[in-house]
């Protein structure tokens, strides 16, 4: 077996995440009928979301951007184009007061929430521990007059 360092050993640690993963992979991989996916991190399969990502990805090859998109280093901290897009669209739709600055690109959900708990909380360079508690909240999303109130 391969010798790994400290946090090679921490990484590669099995985590209730991966348990969760292998569950759902398995389940979705099974010869169950009827089975519903309701987990909060796998999306469903939407026929008219599929077409829209189909041709969106024969517009790219097309005029010649896919290439880019596939084969060349995007900007670190997320294409600019796209963070001030989203910007705009957040600020938009649920007036908020962003700046691209306030706005960081992750590879997903858990790599999101990844970096941010190892980022805020732990322990600290002076010996003290940070926590990350979760307020637990209701969310009325079907009476709320914007899909931003309330969150």
């Amino acid at each position: 077996m391969m010798q790994l360092s400290a946090i090679g050993g921490h990484l590669t640690a099995r985590t209730g995440i991966d348990d969760l993963m292998e569950d759902l992979f398995k389940a979705l991989h099974s010869e169950e009928t009827g089975l519903c996916q309701l987990n909060g991190g796998s999306p469903a399969v939407i026929p008219e979301v599929t077409e829209l990502w189909r041709r969106s990805m024969a517009e790219l090859v097309r005029n010649g951007k896919f290439d880019v998109l596939v084969g060349h280093y995007a900007h670190p901290g997320g294409d600019p184009a796209f963070i001030r897009a989203l910007v705009r669209f957040l600020n938009e739709r649920c007036g908020w007061n962003l700046a691209p600055e306030n706005v960081a690109i992750t590879q997903g959900g858990q790599m999101a929430c990844f970096t941010l708990f190892n980022m805020l909380a732990g322990p600290c360079p002076g010996g003290g521990m940070r926590e990350i508690l979760f307020r637990c909240a209701r969310i009325m999303w079907a009476t709320s007059p914007s899909p931003c109130a309330g969150a």
